[in-house]
């Protein structure tokens, strides 16, 4: 015996070594000798005397034991027994002669198929215990894997018994990147687990640790299937792709339909993979967006759609034009989102659909994000922040000139400025003989609205703007710096 392990002679066992240590329960797991019987044991210890270890540690090696003492499953660590000891509280379970699924290296898709359906088989029987039990824990570290791929779950300490809903603070338990969005709002069903599953085999078929998890799920909880394409069959891609499912609606109803949708598919992808399928050869992917998902999807699409467009339809007093847009972005939006981007054919061009809606999102923020944002940055957020027609300050031969900031206390200044300006570029610029305006001049004093007058007007300046005239007559614009 290891001296550096606690004396449990006295209750019948003899410690061999750490199996674990949950620091955040406070537990430490040993294999231990059962010295009566002369068999291997697992004892779960939970320290007191340690202030450290917090007491819902206690509570869920009590939880564990009052489960395992209704369950009779094979593949499920039978409890054996419990003592208290003055440094603790300790809990013997079966030992099963097998590796946690987080420390078993590459499985090829037949071993996780095998695997998968050795897990719902536990999970069909915890389901069909009246009331049913939800395990709210199922990652790799609580998956133990026989020779034979055979599955057995253990920690059962997170365990709830019955689906009812019950408040967050009860619920809030398990491991962030494999629980399922609704667990954290006290909302469990039979489907709950099925989720937990499904990442599960997710980060096995990719390799992923548990830390690794969670970067990929989005904010809903949705992971991207897409890479699986490549390293199992199309029909395993579906059914994976519902048990991950947000919303515990459109998951599989519980573990036993899971299981029976599971058993007669096939799990490798065809040996033409990076050729073109025959049409009649391919099964469609179409079930990874189902009709729900599609629905939802698109309508998402065009909310974001139609707010970025008629957003840019009041700043530019087009609000018709903007509704257009938004119709036209949220369409492409939605096309993208809903179609499966194939890594068949040259250089994995998208699908028709995806492809339509990359064309309608390109064109619709062209339009959106057009020279008028893009010259004035931050200091442009109007295209009318004024009307340079309503600012006549004075009328010559051939033109007529306007300022930013009339009638104020330097207006006979600017006045006379601008006769001093008419006369020397009158001879260069304009027809004294002409009857009618042909030029107008334009002067400013802000810059952001020497910058709105380019927009209004459609001038090539140096600021990089550039669009095609809206007007035909010559046209001087200038700042009072010029």
């Amino acid at each position: 015996m290891n001296v550096n392990l606690p004396n449990f002679s006295e209750y019948g066992y003899e410690l061999i070594k750490v199996m674990g240590r949950n620091r955040q329960g406070g537990r430490i797991t040993y294999l231990a000798q059962d010295i009566n019987r002369q068999c291997p044991v697992i004892i779960k210890h939970f320290q007191f005397m340690n202030q450290a270890n917090p007491w819902w540690g206690l509570e869920t090696l009590e939880k564990e034991k009052e489960l395992l003492q209704q369950l009779n499953h094979e593949r499920i660590p039978h409890y054996l027994n419990s003592f208290n000891c003055p440094e603790g509280m300790g809990l013997v379970l079966e030992y099963i002669e097998a590796d946690s699924l987080s420390k078993i290296g590459h499985l090829n898709p037949t071993q996780i198929k095998t695997i998968a359906i050795s897990l719902l088989e536990i999970l069909v029987y915890l389901q069909q215990q009246i009331p049913p039990i939800i395990h709210r824990d199922i990652k790799p570290d609580n998956i133990l894997i026989d020779d034979q791929f055979n599955a057995y779950l253990i920690d059962l300490g997170f365990g709830r018994v019955g689906i009812e809903e019950v408040s967050g603070s009860s619920t809030v338990k398990g491991t962030l990147g494999f629980m399922p969005p609704e667990q954290l709002s006290g909302k469990l069903t039979k489907s709950s687990d099925l989720y937990s599953l499904g990442v599960t085999l997710f980060g096995q078929i990719k390799g992923l640790s548990a830390i690794e998890m969670p970067k990929y799920l989005d904010h809903r909880g949705s992971l991207d299937l897409s890479s699986l394409e490549t390293q199992v069959s199309e029909e395993f891609i579906a059914w994976l792709s519902q048990m991950i499912e947000p919303n515990p609606s459109d998951r599989f109803l519980d573990a036993a339909t899971a299981l029976q949708k599971l058993l007669p598919q096939r799990m490798l992808p065809p040996a033409s993979v990076t050729k073109l399928p025959q049409k009649t050869a391919k099964p469609a992917l179409s079930q990874l967006a189902t009709p729900v998902n599609r629905s939802k999807t698109m309508i998402l699409s065009g909310i974001v759609g139609l707010t970025v467009g008629i957003s840019w339809g009041w700043i530019h007093q087009a609000v018709g034009l903007g509704w257009i847009l938004g119709l036209v972005l949220g369409s492409g939006l939605g096309l993208i989102f809903t179609s499966r981007r194939s890594s068949i054919g040259f250089l994995g061009i998208p699908s028709l659909s995806c492809l339509l809606g990359v064309i309608l999102t390109a064109l619709a923020t062209g339009l959106i994000i057009n020279p008028a944002l893009i010259i004035n940055g931050s200091q442009y957020s109007r295209v009318d922040l004024w009307n340079p027609r309503d600012y006549k300050v004075a009328e010559g031969i051939g033109f007529t000139l306007y300022s930013d900031r009339p009638n104020n206390q330097e207006d006979q200044r600017l006045r006379e400025f601008l006769n001093q300006f008419r006369a020397e570029v009158n001879r260069y610029l304009f027809d004294p003989g002409a009857k009618s305006c042909s030029t107008e001049v334009h002067f400013f004093r802000e810059d952001k609205n020497y910058y709105a007058a380019a927009n209004y007007f459609g001038l090539n300046t140096d600021y990089g703007f550039l669009i095609r005239p809206l007007v035909r007559r010559p046209l001087v614009i200038m700042r009072e710096d010029s």
